[in-house]
């Protein structure tokens, strides 16, 4: 039997999203009756504004692995819009393909599939000595690929054979795989039926919320501060929602977890201090310089300073403190006694000094070295 025939008999139903090369798997799908039991929707979110409009933010690269995973999990997300109760998957892909233009790099795809309990992604480096027909062909052998594996129908090895075409990805060809299988608090906090990973009975006393992308020296000496200071122990809080970007998929919490060297931590779907304020009343909050002047931003309470001056009123009645550490911004270093923030916020705030307190490192500027590298 053909690998889509078994794809449309499979209880699973897909949204898809292709950009670049490998297109001509929709149509392979569509071509063969029974594509409605396996398709949701397909999109093409084809020039560099229709994949922008389509993630929400621009990409740092329009090809690559981290791409083709935020694109699977919005259509994850909108497969849960149109069937929230069945079995969906989402399905992301972007390839850089031989092309009529000069192109530095390799010619490359990558694919992605995200569903309730698991992330993967598959990485492809082609031929360039191919044309572009035999590189779509690969790209679409991936995607269908892809396909089977996210509904259990192949083993992880991606030595996949169709039985319509006899083709297969090319042993001369570098393929990858990386999965993540979520266990069930991971689940619960991605289709919505929890707001934190949190079990215990207590809850937190105090809180760094943070990326931590990667944990990094100046994370470690602020939590040993305010471990020192306040005299309880630190849990690290990732929201795993964003305000601007698709949620983090397995991936990302599975390496997350790898980076935090086994320090106490939890996953929220918490992206705004007053969520994490009604998930932890009465936690101390760790935060930079920077991130008090946003909590007391009005363009992040749709430019409103009532809807702003509400949420602080909240954090009071939650008796939340703040130990707000100094940031080097510019050819500056800014604590809190430079914060032009309303005297409500400020009253929730303790300073650490520069004299107390000084550290100038960032994960940003850690990736962006390492990029470089």
């Amino acid at each position: 039997m053909d690998l889509i025939e078994r794809l449309h008999q499979q209880p699973h139903q897909f949204v898809i999203a292709i950009t670049g090369g490998g297109t001509s798997a929709i149509s392979e799908l569509l071509a063969i009756p029974g594509a409605s039991n396996t398709l949701l929707e397909s999109l093409i979110p084809y020039s560099q504004e229709s994949l922008k409009d389509y993630l929400g933010f621009e990409p740092t690269s329009a090809v690559s692995q981290n791409t083709a995973r935020q694109m699977a999990m919005r259509a994850y997300l909108r497969a849960k819009q149109l069937d929230s109760d069945g079995s969906v998957i989402g399905l992301g892909s972007t390839a850089a393909i031989t092309t009529n233009r000069d192109r530095k790099g390799d010619d490359r795809c990558f694919v992605a599939v995200q569903s309730d309990h698991h992330t993967a992604e598959f990485s492809l480096v082609l031929d360039k000595t191919s044309n572009r027909q035999t590189q779509e062909q690969h790209c679409q052998t991936l995607i269908l690929s892809a396909m089977a594996h996210g509904c259990g129908l192949e083993d992880n090895d991606l030595n996949y054979t169709f039985e319509k075409n006899k083709t297969s990805v090319p042993q001369t060809i570098n393929t990858q795989m990386r999965q993540a299988k979520a266990p069930m608090p991971w689940q619960q906090l991605l289709v919505g039926t929890t707001d934190s990973t949190h079990s215990g009975d207590a809850s937190p006393q105090i809180l760094f919320p943070g990326a931590f992308n990667p944990l990094h020296e100046g994370h470690l000496k602020m939590i040993a501060f305010a471990e020192q200071k306040l005299g309880s122990q630190v849990t690290l809080e990732i929201s795993t929602f964003n305000v601007d970007k698709p949620p983090l998929d397995y991936l990302d919490m599975q390496d997350r977890v790898g980076l935090l060297q086994n320090h106490p931590h939890i996953f929220t779907n918490a992206p705004t201090f007053l969520d994490k304020s009604h998930l932890f009343p009465g936690a101390s909050f760790i935060v930079g310089y920077d991130t008090i002047i946003r909590i007391a931003d009005p363009k992040y309470y749709n430019d409103s300073t009532r809807e702003r001056d509400t949420a602080i009123q909240s954090l009071h009645q939650n008796q939340h403190r703040f130990l707000v550490f100094g940031r080097s911004l510019g050819d500056a270093y800014l604590t809190l006694k430079h914060a032009d923030i309303p005297t409500a916020l400020m009253e929730l705030c303790d300073e650490v000094s520069e004299t107390e307190f000084r550290i100038d490192i960032s994960s940003s500027e850690i990736r962006a070295k390492s990029a470089a590298e």
